[in-house]
This record gives structure tokens, sequence and C-alpha cells, in this order.
């Protein structure tokens, strides 16, 4: 979930834009592979980590219907494998 920050005019076709938002994960299946556990782990146990996440990008409009975008989000939470 995130929000999202159009600085320019909304009738100009390119519209870049910043955001901020909610990156929650969940992980589920863990399992350690043949390579894992050949150095001693055995077991991998994941959280489902919640944390903030930021944007930026720009959307392209074709017409009042169609656009393209092009984004980047950087998520981030405190996960660490135990």
């Amino acid at each position: 979930m995130s929000a999202q920050y159009y600085p320019i005019d909304k009738n100009i076709k390119l519209q870049p834009y910043v955001g901020a938002g909610l990156n929650i994960t969940e992980f589920f299946d863990e399992e350690t592979g043949a390579g894992a556990e050949g150095l001693g782990y055995d077991e991998l146990t994941l959280d489902n980590p919640v944390g903030l996440a930021v944007q930026a990008g720009m959307d392209y409009a074709f017409d009042e219907k169609m656009f393209v975008n092009a984004s980047v989000c950087m998520p981030r939470s405190a996960q660490k494998p135990h």
C-alpha cells in the first residue's frame, strides 16, 4: 500500500512521481537447499516483516485511457534469517 505524489500539472504527458508506503512480506515454505545443509544449516526460519517502502517513477500518457509506467521501489524491513 502506498501514496504517490505527482508534482507536475496533470495535463502533461510525462508525469514523474515519488511515493512512500507500507511493505508487508509473508514468507512460506522456507526450506534450505543441499548447499546450505552441507554447511551445517538444516533449518531456516523467517519472520513476516513489516517496513517502509519508498518509490520513484514516471507515467507516460498516450491518451486519457492508456499509459505506460516505469518505477523503482525500495522496500525496507528488519528481516534477518535465523
